[in-house]
């Protein structure tokens, strides 16, 4: 007869080892399996353990797969927000259990659909009609295939051409001027049933969320205020990045910057909701009834754009123009204005890097931090404006940068740079209608 296995039975346990691909299972302590011809009972035994453990492996793969795509998932699209700020991009919905690092769709992770799994967003496919698209890079890399070179280069220069800076006309502003500078100042309004930028992810699903609804909601109530008296006491004109809804909620901001001067810039309807993926028709009205609402509250017609999150579609420098748009600020790949492929448009410096949200939140900045930040931002761009002139943009957003234990370093960043000779410290309007004025129509092409 064959040799007997020798010692403690086998038996399941918790702390077990769990099988894996390729590798084989170790023997428990106390086991011994010898050589030899196998008795019809041992051989039993063997296999029942073996697909005892077969089967705890793969629960536990299966687990640790949707509670790992779901953190990993949560964890990328908080970092995309962050980034975006702002936005947008980037937090909710179920993560895909087999693509855990890429978000569901851009609908979900922008948060369309207060935080359930939201539909496929929507895009034009060139004929006026609405196509869904998918998330996903994978998703992305099929549509592409599949569009054909015609499409590619369509999408690769539908919106500007390619000018190196070194091969432009020069840049003259006002009064010999070597920066023009402008705080891009973003007043926002949130659903309080919808996820947006949040600065703790593990509530940010929940309806409502005191936290990050209350964290954001501490900037027009708290931070702005702040902030004003410093934009005050160093002559700084505010480039108002306003949602619609602001206009309905917090009058109160609308007369103080009356009072100021602000330039009003159409920033969407709310933080809450992008535009990306509507079908022309729906973006139309949309933009429209922005347009119209921003314009009866300040009694002035917006000429800038900046989207929620930065977000656009293929049609919305069209549809903006002809909504009376001159420029929109959602390309942040310039130090110079330049002209988009659409007549009369135009595209003004914004930074994403020098975003408050992206510093403090995304990037853990400390106040003296940001400070050297935006003085090196300053100094390099003061420097490589001694030849052709360049622009500075400080995206800015109340309830970051207005926190009381940094504004401190917002006030001292603001009087480095308006105490300095050759800086034109102005609105992001004064900057496009003297680009556009100036000749500069075409200057990069």
């Amino acid at each position: 007869g064959g040799r007997r296995l020798v010692g403690q039975q086998p038996h399941l346990h918790r702390n077990a080892p769990i099988a894996q691909p390729g590798r084989a299972l170790p023997v428990r302590p106390g086991i011994r399996i010898a050589q030899g011809d196998d008795d019809p009972r041992d051989t039993r035994a063997r296999q029942q353990v073996g697909a005892a453990r077969a089967a705890r492996a793969e629960v536990e793969t299966r687990f640790q797969r949707h509670i790992g795509g779901r953190a990993m998932g949560l964890l990328h699209r908080l970092r995309q927000r962050l980034r975006l700020g702002m936005g947008s991009p980037p937090l909710l919905g179920p993560a895909p259990p087999h693509d855990p690092i890429v978000p569901n769709d851009q609908a979900a992770d922008i948060g369309i659909g207060g935080g359930k799994a939201a539909p496929a967003p929507r895009q034009c496919d060139g004929g006026g009609h609405e196509a869904p698209v998918g998330g996903g890079r994978r998703r992305l890399a099929q549509g592409l295939a599949t569009s054909g070179s015609d499409s590619l280069t369509r999408l690769d220069t539908f919106r500007f051409d390619y000018s190196p800076i070194t091969e432009r006309p020069t840049i003259s502003w006002p009064n010999g001027a070597r920066v023009a500078f402008y705080v891009g100042l973003n007043i926002e309004h949130y659903q309080i049933d919808k996820p947006s930028t949040s600065i703790f992810g593990g509530t940010a699903m929940l309806q409502p969320d005191p936290l990050n609804y209350g964290w954001r909601d501490y900037g027009p109530r708290v931070g702005l205020w702040r902030m004003i008296e410093s934009l005050d006491r160093h002559g700084v004109p505010a480039s108002v990045l306003l949602n619609s809804d602001v206009c309905r909620h917090y009058p109160q901001i609308l007369e103080a910057g009356r009072q100021r001067g602000w330039a009003w810039l159409a920033h969407g309807r709310d933080n809450s909701t992008f535009q990306a993926g509507m079908g022309a028709d729906t973006e139309r009205a949309y933009l429209q009834d922005v347009t119209d609402t921003i314009a009866s509250a300040t009694g002035v017609r917006p000429r800038g754009w900046l989207g929620p999150a930065l977000t656009e579609t293929f049609e919305t420098p069209r549809i903006l123009r002809e909504l009376g748009y001159d420029y929109v600020l959602d390309w942040t790949n310039d130090d110079q204005p330049y002209p988009l492929n659409v007549d009369g448009m135009f595209s003004v410096p914004y930074t994403i890097e020098l975003n408050d949200v992206t510093m403090f939140v995304s990037k853990s900045y400390t106040g003296p931090q940001f400070l050297e930040a935006v003085i090196d931002q300053f100094d390099q761009l003061y420097s490589d404006s001694e030849h052709s002139g360049r622009v500075m943009s400080l995206p800015l957003h109340p309830f970051i940068v207005g926190q009381p234990f940094r504004h401190r370093y917002l006030d001292r960043a603001l009087e480095h740079i308006t105490s300095h000779d050759g800086v034109w410290v102005t609105t992001s309007d004064a900057i496009a209608a003297h680009y556009q004025s100036t000749g500069n129509r075409r200057a990069d092409s």
